[in-house]
């Protein structure tokens, strides 16, 4: 009942604070965003003769395969600390 009460006065002051706006369009570019996605990529591809992108791709490939693995094992380290085998704390 409370709680009810508390979910009943939230949902009416959103809906208070949301019919201050009216009603407004939504941006052009929500309903168009693949094409501004491929203007970004095309902007960044003009970057081609500074910035090594084969490379870039290569490093942050890396990092995120090296946290990954990073994650794998504290996931491992932390299933096998819930064994203690037999005797004594796992702390």
């Amino acid at each position: 009942m409370i709680f009810d009460a508390i979910v009943t006065i939230i949902a009416g002051i959103a809906r208070g604070i949301a019919s201050l706006f009216g009603s407004l369009p939504a941006p052009t570019w929500i309903g168009d965003f693949g094409s501004a996605w491929g203007s970004f990529v095309g902007l960044g591809a003009s970057l081609d003769p500074w910035v090594p992108w084969n490379l870039l791709v290569t490093v942050v490939t890396a990092i995120l395969a090296c946290v990954a693995v990073s994650l794998g094992v504290k996931m491992v380290r932390i299933v096998l600390s819930l064994f203690t085998g037999g005797g004594g704390s796992a702390a």
